[in-house]
């Protein structure tokens, strides 16, 4: 008895306090959390309007590093615009097709999806946490695609449930953040955007070194995160299996409603300058799949051009000369499919 009653106070506050947070969203997506100055949807749309590209490329942090825009469009012949985030996975290039390339007052007559490896198959990579803001920013309404491949397929019910009725746990890393940083005031007699600027310059790409990105990334892949463990799953599926579950159905149907043509391109990676080839097999069936629906795929990750000496970290290339070698070597491969 004692030990039940005790139970009870230490779990009354917690259970009070999310009460009057209980908060039913019409939508698994809150209001973007960006200032309008600094939304990655309105600048998008900034571009689009002001090039009125022919093509667009979609893409992560690959593309939004690695290509030159003006070198595009002169190797093209045509303007192009990039549409790309970095820290960004396949269902933020899912919502930026659907709600601002199909928005678009001039739609382009192109849409390219760039990807790495399989991580196009990972519906679920970079949807959780801080990475979210990214999709509130985009989704309009209920995004019933990306419900269903994100956070319904996951299996985790219980956090689907609470992200869906609470706003406490929907809002639970930016209240981890706020406390972090007021503690960090407190010791240090420093202001929280202080704080926030200097650790936003000490880990920056620019000063990370691969060996630290490296060793990083190795105590992830060891710790077991759940978004690991939802790939490895998904690695063991069928290859087309894992295809269906991803974005490219919705994309390819949306691009066939709208009259885009719709383009996939694998992207030249710093493991293929020391002739890694994991993932072609793969690739062969993704190839496959896309011809029989009349999708061309092209490939960058062959091209000899592009050595290890040009990238620096997290398959980005340096600035100036690599960039340019870069992009060339995606006009190429567009080219030979366009």
């Amino acid at each position: 008895m004692r030990t039940a009653i005790h139970l009870t106070l230490l779990l009354a506050p917690a259970i009070i306090f999310n009460v009057m947070y209980w908060d039913p969203a019409p939508s698994h997506f809150r209001r973007s959390p960006f200032r309008a100055s600094e939304s990655p949807r309105l600048r998008l749309r900034r571009v689009m309007k002001a090039r009125e590209p022919e093509l667009v490329i979609l893409g992560s942090s690959i593309v939004q590093y690695n290509i030159d825009n003006a070198v595009l469009s002169d190797g093209l012949g045509f303007p192009t615009a990039k549409v790309a985030q970095a820290a960004i996975g396949p269902a933020w290039i899912f919502l930026a097709f659907k709600n601002v390339v199909l928005r678009a007052q001039k739609k382009p007559r192109i849409a390219v999806v760039a990807f790495r490896g399989d991580l196009f198959m990972r519906s679920t990579y970079r949807t959780r946490g801080r990475r979210k803001k990214y999709l509130d920013d985009l989704a309009v309404g209920r995004e019933l695609e990306v419900v269903r491949r994100v956070y319904e397929s996951d299996g985790d019910d219980l956090s689907f449930f609470l992200s869906q009725n609470s706003r406490l746990f929907r809002e639970r890393e930016q209240w981890r953040r706020d406390l972090v940083r007021r503690v960090q005031s407190a010791f240090t007699g420093r202001s929280a955007d202080e704080i926030l600027q200097a650790g936003k310059e000490v880990f920056s790409d620019e000063r990370r070194s691969s060996k630290v990105v490296a060793q990083r990334m190795g105590r992830q892949e060891k710790k077991g995160t759940g978004e690991e463990k939802r790939w490895r799953a998904n690695k063991r599926l069928p290859a087309r299996e894992r295809i269906q579950r991803s974005f490219i159905p919705p994309m390819i149907k949306l691009a066939g409603k709208h009259g885009i043509r719709l383009i996939f391109l694998r992207m030249k990676e710093e493991r293929h300058t020391l002739g890694d080839r994991r993932g072609d097999a793969f690739v062969e069936e993704l190839k496959s799949y896309l011809e029989e629906r009349g999708i061309s795929l092209a490939d960058c990750s062959r091209d000899p051009r592009l050595q290890k000496k040009h990238f620096t970290v997290s398959d980005h290339v340096r600035r100036g000369r690599s960039r340019k070698i870069y992009t060339m070597i995606v006009v190429d491969a567009l080219k030979r499919v366009l």
